[in-house]
């Protein structure tokens, strides 16, 4: 269970939540977008966007999957495919 996850099991993967964060935490120090004030949401079918600058967030609540189109920051998904209850931050 996910309470039995020590810190050591976290930095023995990669793939674990604490990398996760840390990377994004990286992402929002490289991105300066990422601190602007102006953002747009949008939502289709499901599928929410947030613009901020040159920076795309989706967040995918449809049963559809969504390919992405752009530089890959960050993603819950698989590659360029996110599924339902995934994410992904992009860079067009």
């Amino acid at each position: 269970t996910a309470s039995n996850i020590t810190l050591e099991d976290n930095l023995a993967n990669p793939n674990s939540l604490y990398f996760f964060i840390k990377n994004l935490i990286k992402i929002r120090k490289e991105n300066k977008d990422l601190t602007a004030k102006d953002m747009t949401f949008t939502e289709n079918n499901r599928v929410l966007t947030i613009k901020r600058g040159k920076i795309t967030t989706i967040i995918n609540l449809s049963k559809n999957a969504v390919k992405l189109d752009g530089k890959i920051l960050i993603t819950t998904g698989k590659e360029n495919i996110i599924k339902e209850n995934e994410g992904a931050m992009i860079i067009k």
